[in-house]
């Protein structure tokens, strides 16, 4: 069973929050206690998301996960980028913000799979692209806040990753600023930074230590 609230310490210890600046800043002084609803990510149901053999429908879609969301009281949705249809056209996506909102499930963010750690050129301009039409996207669907990760420092030192990883936090903080939404960075296992060190991007210069 899902537990229905955790610690603010564990919440904060797992993510990296971006200003809409796109600089890193302190956890937000607020009055009261907590607020800590229960969200459910799309991404937790990857294997029902795919395609089976022979074309075979998939088990799962973005309406059909609104609808387990609500049946099971999840407050919010993370309506997590790789499950939307291709093309995602903005009819579409105001499709799935009006099912949600039939359904009572705040959308709280999406998420995408980009790679802010290469160094100039097609590719990581392919990346940046990736980013800025999520923003987009996210301000359709409603989303206030979208994952990011800063991707893998193999083939380069870890000193040109940080610095690339923080440029393109900060160009891409300064659009999503522009759309009311903040970026977060997270990571996964064999990426980069580190959970214990992710933190360590905020700063005076906005560079790791």
């Amino acid at each position: 069973m899902i537990p229905r609230m955790f610690s603010r310490r564990a919440f904060l210890g797992s993510v990296a929050v971006v200003q809409i600046t796109g600089l890193c800043v302190e956890p937000f002084a607020r009055k009261g206690p907590p607020r800590l609803r229960l969200s459910l990510a799309a991404y937790s149901f990857r294997d029902q998301f795919v395609k089976g053999k022979d074309g075979v429908p998939a088990k799962m879609d973005m309406f059909r996960f609104l609808d387990y969301c609500a049946e099971h009281g999840c407050d919010g949705a993370e309506l997590t980028s790789y499950y939307f249809e291709d093309p995602a056209t903005d009819a579409y996506l105001r499709q799935v913000q009006r099912h949600a909102f039939l359904r009572g499930v705040s959308v709280s963010g999406t998420a995408i799979g980009n790679t802010f750690t290469l160094p100039p050129g097609a590719d990581r301009e392919k990346e940046l692209e990736l980013t800025r039409t999520w923003i987009a996207r996210a301000a359709v669907i409603g989303a206030p806040h979208i994952r990011v990760f800063a991707g893998k420092a193999k083939g380069s030192p870890k000193a040109d990753a940080k610095r690339r990883t923080i440029e393109a936090l900060e160009e891409m903080g300064e659009l999503a600023g522009r759309h009311g939404i903040f970026l977060g960075s997270t990571t996964t296992a064999g990426s980069w930074p580190k959970r214990t060190t992710s933190s360590r991007l905020c700063g005076p210069s906005g560079a790791l230590g």
